[in-house]
């Protein structure tokens, strides 16, 4: 089974969500997402998730919590993670896919894959 992390970085005040628009895999392509990927063999998920992200974002964040799993019990496990930070502000696009400092108040002009969108509304009711 192959395992996944993905992860929501709000601003401190929780008024900025930094997001990705997916270009790959295609069925999500132009939707978007948290930022995460896989992990790697050997690698601890939290360990993943700052990877990740820094990769994605060029932000290096340490403190990541983890709020829950998403899986299909078959293919896929994703650990999900949560952080608040103002470094959230220094996110850049870093690859080929688009990362958003999104105002959380205008969340509902973007078109998320899946669950994305109620896992960060959510969030910000629990963590705000």
């Amino acid at each position: 089974m192959q395992k996944f992390v993905v992860g929501f970085c709000f601003s401190k005040d929780h008024s900025h969500v930094a997001i990705m628009q997916k270009n790959r895999p295609d069925y999500q392509a132009g939707l978007h997402n948290g930022l995460g990927g896989k992990v790697e063999q050997d690698e601890k998920p939290r360990h993943a998730m700052r990877r990740e992200f820094e990769e994605e974002t060029g932000v290096y964040i340490y403190d990541w919590k983890h709020v829950g799993v998403k899986t299909d019990d078959e293919s896929f496990y994703i650990d999900v993670y949560y952080a608040r930070t103002d470094q959230v502000f220094e996110c850049q696009t870093v690859e080929d896919e688009l990362v958003i400092v999104a105002r959380i108040d205008e969340i509902d002009n973007y078109e998320f894959f899946d669950d994305a969108k109620q896992i960060i509304l959510n969030l910000d009711k629990t963590y705000s």
